[in-house]
């Protein structure tokens, strides 16, 4: 085989050597490097081949192959290890006759090959084993005569396992192992290969013992893995099928590293893992690959030996050169090359040794130098750092160094010193370097530290006060140095103490005249009180100066009252512990008299544990007196307020019991055939008695609001519905006196507010009715704007305005205090109790409101209330959405009024009049314009509804007042939908209760007892009637009575007694409605008649109305009698109390109902169920409120059909409900007209 060169540079040699270290120096037999030689290659096989069988040799050198890739060290592979016994038929191999006869008669051989073991030994593509080991077979079978068979496998465990069960007569390549199993037998090893450890790039270990811990792969089942569990007790392994598979787990991060043949490694790496994996270090391990036999075969062992020493050494470097690398000869003798190296190594470690001593003394020296130079500068940064003036002096006191704030207190500079003394130098005035100078040889002389403190001017011209440090030092030989000298500026301590004297003086001179003392109390950790400092007028006080309690704290305690001392005791202990505040008071004895002493202190601590408390001492002594007299009143004023609430329990009976037969007469008489001069009477009396209850619930709302008991519940309002009932209802005692009534309500109003409407509408009400009945001629009304609107919150201002009689400056400061009118003359000629002004007042400033009043005599007046309203509703989509509509009105101010109330209905205003769909004309010019558009005409007449519409279609709009409702129904007429078909519409028949239900009135007083049986006589109950609780348990017990009616306050046995006497003998399977009749309407008489065992509470005086609703909740029903006049039907409150307000209560109804049957019959044409059930609910519970119960239960039922089926089917019952409703408006319309007649 010819052989090549390699020029290296004499001083690459070396390199070289560490680049290959199998590469031959000459051509000969011997390796230049034995077994034993290691040298450190820091480069991997797979790159050192690459660049070898890639570069011409003679141009190779460190370089070209790059040392900073070096990364490992294998000494592979080695030549086969011979036995010296054998070693001299390496030339030849001679066989006896017997050895060739015992070769000749064997059968093939049975041979197991690992699979896929590259380049070692492998399977072809044809099944064939191929590799080192196969060459070296083929020798093997020339040389002994004998054939093999080859018996395929999957792996090389298998062909482990059936080597060992001897199914295979041979197997190669077998790693010749350390214990011998007696089944194989080994030939001495063909060759030897280093085992390397196999990493991904960014991991490096040095040795197999870096795999401690780790997860180490091996692919070699028999000797391998117990190996390195020898190396590595601590480490997983992990054992594969096969070298690629161990790599491959390597390379996913299932193994942390892997243990095997370089060769094999070598071969992946290159082939499948080319910058995936390297080759880290060597393994310290070596793979002894042989020939193993089953033991039947055990004479062909010293055969193969002796065939394998018989290959020639070419033949072996030929064999390793194919399937490993080429082999390299140089000329230069491996002897000689020894002998050189070893020279060079020795000269080299001469010099090495000699310079790195060097080295070391020099960075020995640098280093002194370089700390030397360090505590240097750190001396220097030390002293400039400080901020008091540093100086050290030497041994003759010359200056030797100072500091940057030396040289800027005494305006020097640092050359002016170094090397002079003091008094060479001058740095002060004559007198303090004479002093300093003399000061620092004394230092010197006694070597003791020495400090004192001078008064010096600095740079500035001022005087100021050092503190002046000198302290000695010595040499380290032990003799004198010098001196190092800091001065400490104390002048700003001292201005302070000084301050602090003139202060102390000065707090003196100030408390000694002051009504309280200041104080601070000490003390220590052993319990000790005293007073550090005590300052104020304490002769005053305690009948003691100053210095007498700052001498002796128990001083101060013996002029305690005996019966307080406990109680400062423990508070200064608790506060002691607590360290919170100590305020307390207690009595002292002062200059023969008692006194009050307010104390407050607080504690602090102090590092050694002790407590002082800094406080003050007040004299209270005339608090606690107006303290004690306000106590006297106060019970005073608790007494008068129980006889107040008494009184008003006492008033309210004794006022509303007759007021009960009084109204309870009037509603009965209403049923009966009158005149019209009696109806009036009736009237009169009606309104008579309105009034006196609208004076007792004024008394008895302000009686609450008085004793906080008014509750507030804001809910969503619409403020525009609202105001349309208060106009309505107050707009009627308006029209009566020829006033009319002009409103305002800015269109940026939400649609509904968070306010409680009722106390609003209570509000609005009561001062527009002060408007009307204050103003003789004119006009009053209610303007509604927004102030102010921000973050889903309205700032609404309600003005109300007329132009009555005004108040003058003087008469407003009083206005709103209660039972107070501006003067008698007003009350003689208007009447009034004065209540209603303080509870407006009242309930505003409840509600966070605020209220004022604007007059000018003779001028009119403008109540002005202010809420900030959350808003739960911007706006309303309605049907007239979009609609165009135009003002053609003389008046401005109606005009711009009505514009507002069509903005939130999203009318669009515009003033071309033929584009519009609503016309808005003055009533003269209605009967002139003919159109087929919506023509409006406005009236200042009243009208009930505020709105109508005549047979022939012509619309008429009152302003007087103009309310949202009535704008709304109008405008909703251009959407409504055509009437339904006629049928029949027929009431059906009524159901009243059987007379035969038996209803227990007990009450004491007989027109009370009338009143309530004729009042059930008229809803159709039979009243049994007792005049005290005795009778009343007699007629339980004889009679089947259904529910008891009783009054509450009875002589003997009262109402709350009978309760619960019938309670206590009533059986459990039976129990007896029992309802309060009372007369008493303050808050808590409803808890204590359900405390007492009572159901219900009604307040007298009582209606039909709200009679026949309580006792429907709790007498069940029964057979009925029938009525079918229309009076059962429709059966409208006609008290005289609301007789006076019926036609505002129809005219508010009829508002609402044609509103809500326009949405109806939108939702109707639209098919929406859900809001045509809404619709249909809202007039039915605005009908409860005149009785029509037949159309309420036809509308409920219709309503609750629609949520649950929808519209299909629902055609006729809509209609006969629109025809009810037509009915019933048509009779409130009738009775309207005939009241005002």
């Amino acid at each position: 085989m010819p052989t090549r060169t390699i020029r290296f540079p004499p001083n690459q040699l070396k390199y070289a050597c560490r680049i290959c270290s199998n590469i031959a120096i000459q051509s000969h037999d011997k390796a230049i490097l034995k077994n034993s030689l290691w040298l450190s290659l820091r480069l991997s096989v797979a790159v050192v081949v690459a660049v070898l069988s890639t570069c011409p040799i003679e141009s190779v050198t460190v370089e070209n192959v790059g040392a900073s890739t070096l990364r490992s060290a294998v000494p592979w592979p080695k030549e086969p290890a011979v036995p010296p016994q054998i070693h001299g038929m390496a030339d030849h191999l001679t066989l006896t006759p017997d050895e060739r006869s015992w070769l000749a008669s064997l059968p093939p051989i049975k041979l197991g090959v690992d699979p896929e073991w590259a380049p070692i030994a492998y399977l072809d593509a044809n099944d064939r084993p191929s590799g080192i080991a196969a060459d070296y077979l083929q020798h093997i079978s020339a040389s002994l005569g004998i054939r093999f068979a080859v018996a395929k496998t999957n792996s090389w465990a298998e062909t482990l396992s059936r080597a060992q069960s001897g199914e295979l007569d041979a197997t190669v390549p077998v790693n010749t192992p350390v214990i011998r199993d007696g089944v194989l037998l080994y030939s001495v090893p063909f060759i030897t290969l280093p085992d390397v450890i196999v990493t991904r790039p960014h991991v490096s270990p040095q040795g197999i013992i870096d795999l401690a811990g780790r997860r180490v792969a091996v692919s070699d089942p028999s000797e391998l893995p117990a190996t390195v569990r020898q190396q590595i007790p601590d480490a997983e392994i992990v054992v594969a099928a096969s070298a690629h598979q161990a790599m491959n787990a390597v390379a996913e991060g299932r193994a942390d590293a892997y243990v095997g043949n370089a060769a094999i490694v070598d071969f992946n790496i290159r082939n499948y893992f080319p910058g995936i994996l390297k080759i880290a270090s060597p393994a310290d391990l070596d793979s002894r690959l042989s020939i193993a036999v089953n033991r039947r075969y055990e004479r062909l062992i010293p055969l193969i030996d002796r065939a394998l020493a018989a290959i020639p050494k070419r033949e072996q470097q030929r064999i390793r050169s194919r399937w490993l690398w080429p082999r390299y000869s140089a000329g230069l003798p491996w002897k000689t090359f020894e002998l050189v190296l070893l020279g060079t190594a020795i000269v080299l470690a001469t010099i090495t040794t000699a310079y790195v001593r060097l080295r070391r003394e020099v960075r020995r020296r640098l280093a002194v130098e370089h700390e030397l130079a360090d505590q240097l500068s750190f001396r220097e940064a030390l002293m400039e750092s400080l901020p008091y003036p540093l100086v050290a002096k030497d041994s003759a006191n010359r200056y030797i160094a100072l500091n940057h704030a030396y040289e800027t207190a005494f305006s020097v500079k640092r050359d002016e010193l170094i090397g002079k003394t003091t008094l060479d130098a001058s740095p002060l005035d004559h007198q303090w370097n004479r002093r300093i100078h003399a000061m620092s040889e004394r230092v010197q002389d006694q070597q003791q530290p020495h400090h004192a403190e001078v008064s010096l001017m600095d740079s500035d011209q001022k005087q100021r006060s050092w503190l002046y440090w000198m302290h000695p030092f010595q040499l380290p030989s032990g003799k004198p140095g010098g001196l190092l000298v800091t001065l400490v500026d104390v002048t700003t301590i001292r201005d302070a103490e000084q301050r602090a004297r003139a202060l102390d003086q000065r707090l003196r001179r100030v408390t000694a005249h002051l009504p309280a003392v200041v104080f601070e109390l000490r003390r220590t950790p052993d319990g000790v009180l005293r007073f550090p400092y005590v300052g104020g007028n304490t002769h005053a006080m305690w009948d003691l100066d100053a210095q007498t309690m700052e001498d002796d704290a128990l001083t101060v305690l013996s002029r305690v009252h005996p019966d307080d001392r406990p109680l400062i005791k423990s508070a200064v202990k608790h506060s002691a512990l607590t360290m919170k505040r100590v305020s307390i008071d207690f009595r002292c004895l002062s200059h023969g008299c008692e006194r009050w002493i307010h104390t407050e202190a607080t504690p602090q601590t102090e590092h050694d544990g002790t407590i002082f408390w800094s406080g003050v001492w007040s004299d209270v002594t005339h608090i606690k007196a107006q303290a004690k007299e306000l106590a006297h009143a106060k019970e005073a004023a608790e007494l008068a307020a129980a006889s107040k609430a008494r009184f008003l329990a006492t008033m309210s009976h004794e006022i509303r019991t007759p007021m009960n037969g009084i109204v309870g007469m009037l509603e009965l008489l209403r049923h009966e055939s009158l005149s019209l001069k009696q109806q009036r009477m009736l009237h009169m009396i009606g309104e008579s008695a309105m009034t006196l209850m609208q004076i007792l619930d004024d008394v008895l709302d302000f009686s609450k609001i008085d004793a906080g008991q008014l509750e507030i519940v804001n809910e969503p309002t619409d403020l525009r519905a609202l105001l349309d009932g208060v106009s309505a209802v107050a707009g009627t005692l308006a029209h009566d006196k020829g006033l009319v009534v002009r409103n305002f309500v800015s269109h940026r109003l939400a649609a509904e507010l968070e306010i409680d409407g009722l106390r609003l509408r209570q509000i609005l009400f009561n001062l527009l009715s002060n408007a009307i009945k204050f103003t003789e001629s004119g006009e009053v009304g209610i303007r509604v704007e927004i102030i102010d609107c921000r973050n889903a919150c309205q700032r609404v201002r309600f003005t109300v305005h007329d132009t009555g009689i005004g108040i003058t400056p003087a008469q407003l400061q009083c206005l709103f205090a209660p039972f107070t009118q501006a003067d008698t003359s007003i009350s003689r000629r208007f009447g009034g109790t004065g209540l209603g002004l303080a509870i407006c007042k009242r309930l505003v400033e409840l509600m966070q409101g605020s209220i004022r009043i604007e007059s000018t005599p003779r001028i009119g007046t403008h109540v002005i209330v202010e809420f900030d309203l959350n808003v739960h509703l911007v706006a309303r989509s309605t049907p007239v959405a979009g609609k165009q509509a135009s003002t053609d009105l003389s008046d401005i101010a109606l005009a711009a009024a009505l514009r507002e109330l069509l903005v939130p209905l999203g009318v669009v205003m515009t003033g071309d009049t033929s584009q519009a769909d609503i016309r808005f004309v003055d009533e003269c010019r209605l009967f002139e314009i003919r159109d087929d558009r919506l023509v409006i005409g406005l009236t200042d007449e009243p009208i009930p509804t505020g709105y109508e519409i005549s047979p022939d279609g012509l619309c008429r709009l009152s302003h007087n007042p103009l309310t949202y409702a009535a704008v709304e129904a109008l405008c909703l007429h251009t959407t409504a939908a055509p009437r339904f078909a006629e049928i029949d519409t027929r009431l059906p028949a009524v159901e009243y209760p059987s007379s035969g239900t038996r209803i227990l009135v007990v009450d004491d007083h007989p027109i009370n007892r009338l009143v309530i049986e004729a009042q059930l006589a008229r809803l159709g109950y039979t009243a049994i009637a007792v005049s005290n609780g005795t009778d009343a348990l007699h007629a339980l017990d004889d009679s089947d009575i259904a529910l008891v009616l009783s009054d509450c306050a009875m002589p003997d046995m009262d109402g709350y007694d009978l309760a619960r006497r019938i309670r206590s003998r009533e059986p459990r399977s039976r129990h007896i409605p029992i309802l309060a009749l009372t007369a008493n309407a303050l808050p808590d008489e409803a808890i204590r008649c359900a405390e007492a065992g009572m159901d219900g509470l009604i307040v007298k005086p009582t209606t039909l109305t709200v009679l026949r609703e309580e006792l429907a909740r709790w007498i069940p029903a029964s057979p009925c009698t029938t009525q079918t006049d229309a009076m059962r039907w429709f059966s409208p409150p006609v008290s005289p109390a609301e007789r006076t307000h019926l036609p505002m209560l129809i005219r508010g109804f009829l508002v609402e109902t044609a509103k809500d049957v326009a949405f109806l019959q939108a939702a109707v044409q639209s098919g929406d169920a859900v809001a045509a059930a809404e619709h249909i609910h809202r007039i039915v519970g605005a009908s409860k409120l005149f009785g029509s119960d037949v159309l309420a239960d036809a509308g409920e039922r219709l309503s609750a059909r629609l949520r649950e089926d929808g519209m299909t089917g629902q055609e006729a019952a809509l209609a006969v409900f629109f025809a009810q409703v037509e009915q019933l408006t048509t009779r409130l319309g009738t009775l309207m007209a005939a009241q005002r007649e």
